[in-house]
């Protein structure tokens, strides 16, 4: 309970630019957790894409990598925490120029996505997008419309399903 508390609280500082409260706040629960902890997984994640917020890249590999791994060996290779991981590293890659390394994350999540989730679910969805945008910048022009096209579609697909005053 204080871990998903305290984790909540990073959270909002990450989103109100408190950057070093945040910072403080997952280092503390990155000790205090243990790589044993499925919970450390997710505050490494966390404070990888605080990394990247602050500027401090060299910070943020190695947090997902981490915590990818605490992931994999916990659930296994299939599973949503372990694909969003993934695709965290492979949009990271993928604003760092490193195109084939982003294609082999992106389209690994994208794969463990659709297994483990419905092909509607918005980070299923998501997934695609991200390929569209790395497809986009790699200057595949057809891959990244259909891939694109396809997450648009769901996405407006989602919002007049479940938001229906928000479609117009």
């Amino acid at each position: 309970k204080q871990v998903g508390f305290q984790s909540n609280l990073a959270l909002f500082y990450q989103q109100t630019n408190k950057f070093a409260e945040a910072e403080a706040i997952y280092l503390k629960l990155e000790k205090l957790l243990g790589s044993g902890n499925p919970f450390y997984a997710g505050v490494l994640n966390n404070l990888a894409l605080l990394y990247i917020q602050m500027n401090q890249l060299d910070k943020v590999e190695v947090n997902l990598k981490k915590s990818a791994e605490v992931y994999k060996t916990k659930f296994g290779d299939q599973n949503p925490n372990y694909a969003k991981v993934l695709n965290d590293l492979g949009n990271f890659y993928r604003t760092q120029g490193r195109f084939d390394e982003a294609e082999q994350m992106l389209t690994q999540a994208f794969a463990i996505r659709g297994n483990a989730l419905d092909a509607n679910h918005p980070d299923y969805v998501k997934s695609q997008e991200d390929l569209g945008i790395l497809y986009w910048k790699k200057g595949d022009a057809a891959k990244a419309m259909s891939n694109l096209q396809v997450a648009m579609d769901k996405s407006i697909d989602f919002i007049n399903r479940y938001f229906p005053p928000m479609s117009e």
